[in-house]
């Protein structure tokens, strides 16, 4: 918000202000047959701790997506097709089970039948393409994958291959940012949903600071920070998980992240965040509730850049 001033200082320092003031819309040049390309790693490092007993997993993953711009709509908005460029994921779970994946070597089959069956998941998704119809404020109207639904994976990832978690991956992308002009300093809240998988869904409450313009890598940008304030973890019932959360009492424990805005391109071009999340949860097996704790750290670096046609 736009700090409250003097009354006798408003004339003078008016234009000032204005000056100062810079738009940080999401708004890339989306000609038809640009592309979008996004880098994207993500690191995990989970304890659970259930009776005692840590049950330590860590994961890191790493896609790089195409978005190629398509035709305009008569609703004044465009098209698009997206599809993996990359995908690689690199899994330890608990039991010493191991999980390595590379869209370059699809085929290396898993020994373990849990590690098969998400390397098998991760197979599937690796060569899908899926087309968005956007609207005219980029937001994403419509997804649906490119030759009909996924299929030949686990009931449990059911969830993350429904083209609705597309679009809503989408259009959470777009609510971080400032729908109005801001000066440094200001500031503004987001409610934002991180889709851990399975129907697991952190909500998380952001803030994002303008800090102003800097130079990086040889360029202008506009420097913005973040950190979590709060967050609720909200669960899907799917019957195919082994468990599931029934209570969970969390907090954030840490948090930082630095976001850069291209004001060329219109649109953050990279990315780095930071949040640690600890506290009590409670899973059902069978029927039988576990009282647990959890301490998780996710970590996210993303860099995109718009190539013309």
């Amino acid at each position: 918000m736009l700090r409250l001033l003097l009354s006798c200082l408003v004339i003078s320092s008016v234009p000032a202000s204005a000056e100062a003031q810079v738009s940080l819309r999401y708004n890339p040049p989306v000609k038809e047959g640009a592309v979008i390309r996004t880098e994207a790693e993500i690191e995990t490092n989970q304890t659970l701790t259930i009776a005692g007993m840590p049950l330590e997993t860590e994961a890191n993953n790493f896609a790089t997506t195409v978005s190629t711009i398509g035709q305009s709509t008569a609703t004044g908005g465009y098209t698009a097709v997206g599809e993996y460029e990359v995908l690689q994921a690199d899994l330890s779970l608990p039991g010493g089970i191991k999980v390595s994946f590379n869209s370059n070597n699809p085929d290396d089959q898993p020994a373990n039948p849990q590690a098969a069956m998400i390397a098998d998941m991760l197979r599937v998704m690796a060569p899908a393409k899926w087309q968005l119809e956007m609207g005219s404020d980029h937001q994403v109207l419509k997804a649906e994958y490119v030759g009909g639904p996924i299929t030949g994976i686990s009931d449990i990832f059911k969830h993350d291959a429904d083209p609705e978690r597309l679009k809503e991956r989408g259009n959470n992308e777009l609510i971080r940012y400032a729908t109005d002009p801001v000066e440094p300093g200001d500031t503004w809240t987001r409610t934002e949903d991180l889709d851990v998988g399975s129907g697991q869904t952190f909500e998380l409450e952001r803030e994002y600071t303008y800090v102003g313009p800097e130079e990086k890598d040889d360029r202008s940008l506009e420097k913005v920070t973040v950190k979590v304030l709060s967050t609720e973890l909200q669960v899907e019932d799917n019957p195919a998980l082994p468990a599931k959360v029934t209570e969970s009492d969390l907090e954030i424990a840490s948090s930082e992240g630095t976001l850069w805005y291209d004001p060329e391109q219109k649109m953050y071009v990279e990315t780095e965040q930071k949040f640690r999340v600890t506290g009590s949860i409670t899973l059902s097996v069978s029927g039988m509730d576990l009282p647990g704790e959890l301490d998780l750290t996710m970590s996210q670096k993303v860099k995109s850049t718009v190539m013309a046609p």
